[in-house]
């Protein structure tokens, strides 16, 4: 991590005084939007063993321990991504399926009290990696020293996380928490694997990583580029494909409601410069998965889809 105590600044301006010092810090996703469970199983795993992805809220890379990965390596423009990732983990390490959701419920929305969350911390500390304990140490210590919690205001993780997803949601998104031999394997599998991470545009990754991939996962990053869709499809069939094995995949982008209340949208980019998607129409795949909203539901004559390129030999 690029540097522990400028994230501890501006994650504690953020959290406890609602001010944000650095554009690039910012709220973490406390859970994927995305139906990875579908479409990793649409996806063939058996001899992959390296990917390179997004870091996001961590689901992506947890999916990933779920299915044997054993070395990713992550990026993010959010430097706060790595260390909620890393709380993430040392729950899952510490705790059995139910009592992960029971407390992690406790630290985001059902918290009674600064104290109650520092001792829930305090069950997890052993497990976290430096500096990764000292990050979260200083903002429950922080967060315990304010003591101005009402029965109205949501948890630390409440305050450091945007948009809120039930975990019955999360559930049906993650094959990691579907259920309890999923996560148990996911745990087990947490032990043998590397994680690593670097603070990273999606267009500079090519000049920070020099390894090759089987896989390189890149969520919905293509809605908040602003480049046209030609440039797009060069930089993932060029640059990117340069740095996978052979047979590799690049998912280049989710696309939510591909299929929307029946009607057919096709590939589009939230904030694309243009509109030109048929450049992708001869080199991808495109994998149809069920919509899952937020309340748990997969949205009637709506899908999403992955846009998937594959580097032939």
């Amino acid at each position: 991590m690029e540097n522990i105590e400028k994230s501890i600044i501006a994650a504690k301006k953020f959290v406890f005084d609602d001010k944000f010092v650095d554009q690039k810090y910012s709220k973490v996703w406390f859970g994927t939007t995305e139906n990875i469970k579908e479409y990793f199983e649409l996806m063939e795993w058996e001899q992959v063993k390296k990917v390179l992805t997004v870091c996001s809220s961590g689901d992506h890379i947890l999916n990933l321990v779920n299915k044997g990965v054993i070395k990713i390596d992550s990026f993010d423009i959010n430097p706060l991504t790595f260390p909620y990732l890393n709380l993430r983990i040392a729950f899952i390490l510490a705790f059995d399926y139910e009592d992960y959701f029971k407390y992690f419920n406790k630290l985001s929305i059902a918290s009674r009290s600064e104290t109650q969350e520092y001792e829930i911390f305090s069950l997890i500390k052993s497990y976290f990696p430096v500096p990764y304990n000292f990050f979260w140490e200083e903002l429950y210590r922080e967060n315990l020293s304010r003591n101005k919690h009402s029965c109205i205001e949501c948890g630390l993780l409440g305050k450091f996380c945007m948009h809120h997803i039930p975990f019955c949601t999360s559930k049906l998104r993650n094959q990691w928490m579907y259920e309890k031999s999923e996560y148990e394997k996911t745990k087990q599998n947490l032990k043998k694997c590397i994680i690593n991470f670097k603070y990273a545009n999606v267009l500079d990754i090519p000049h920070i990583f020099s390894e090759r991939y089987d896989k390189i996962l890149l969520s919905n990053i293509a809605d908040y580029l602003h480049t046209p869709s030609d440039r797009f499809d060069k930089f993932v069939r060029n640059e990117l494909a340069s740095m996978l094995n052979i047979n590799g995949e690049i998912l280049a982008a989710y696309i939510y409601h591909f299929i929307d209340n029946g009607e057919y949208r096709g590939i589009h980019f939230k904030n694309s410069c243009d509109s030109n998607y048929s450049v992708f129409e001869n080199n991808y795949q495109i994998l149809e998965v069920s919509n899952i909203n937020d309340f748990g539901s997969c949205e009637y004559g709506s899908k999403d889809a992955v846009l998937v390129y594959k580097k032939k030999k």
